[in-house]
């Protein structure tokens, strides 16, 4: 007789021979051979059941979001910088990549009407960083005075290995920039003239006139 038995994980095809003939038929089983197909469908299905369940709870999941990792990113950079200083954030910030075929670019689209910083993109292993820096074309320079923070809107495009747009993925974030103040402004006093009048008796360490300055560093 010919059993066939078939598993998620196995194919097994048993002959078993021996035991009473049945007529046209062929010889059969027998009480033995009965139970051995019996214990050995038992065994056979704990293994497929265990093998199954390792192969679900070991399957990674890839994550296909394209998604920043915030919603916003807190940064900082120094007053009066030169071209090409990179703004220093709390965290990383960027979007995860795992598909080799999908390039990621990053532009600011509002929120820095002066022109003073750039976006760009630049992959380190899966993960695709966004670095803003101010331009090296800059005629002003960043002024706390001016200006204590910017909100730079940043979004993300994708294109696919021939260099066409996926215009079906979109991603934003927000960049807050708090300018650092420097010490970079002389005290100065006002008003610049005082004029007062000392009589010759007055005694040593007389308090004679009060000036006051201002500091436009804040």
């Amino acid at each position: 007789m010919w059993l066939v038995m078939s598993f998620p994980v196995l194919d097994i095809r048993i002959v078993m021979s021996g035991g009473t003939a049945n007529p046209g038929r062929g010889p059969g089983p027998g009480k033995h051979g009965l139970l051995l197909i019996f214990l050995l469908l038992i065994e056979l299905t704990k293994i497929s059941h265990s093998s199954s369940e390792i192969h679900t709870v070991n399957m990674p999941i890839p994550d296909y979001s394209l998604q920043f990792t915030s919603d916003a990113y807190n940064t900082s950079i120094q007053e009066n910088s030169v071209g090409k200083v990179f703004i220093v954030p709390e965290v990383k910030m960027g979007i995860y990549n795992d598909d080799p075929g999908v390039a990621i670019r990053y532009k600011i689209i509002s929120g820095d009407n002066e022109n003073f910083f750039k976006a760009q993109a630049e992959k380190v292993g899966n993960f695709v960083f966004l670095m803003i820096r101010t331009r090296t074309s800059n005629i002003n320079v960043l002024n706390r005075e001016r200006a204590e923070s910017y909100q730079l809107n940043i979004r993300a495009t994708f294109r696919d290995s021939d260099h066409h747009r996926l215009n079906d993925i979109k991603a934003t974030t927000i960049v807050n920039v708090e300018v650092l103040d420097s010490n970079d402004l002389d005290p100065f006093f006002n008003p610049s003239t005082y004029t007062t009048t000392v009589p010759e008796d007055t005694q040593l360490h007389t308090s004679v006139a009060q000036v006051k300055a201002e500091d436009a560093d804040k």
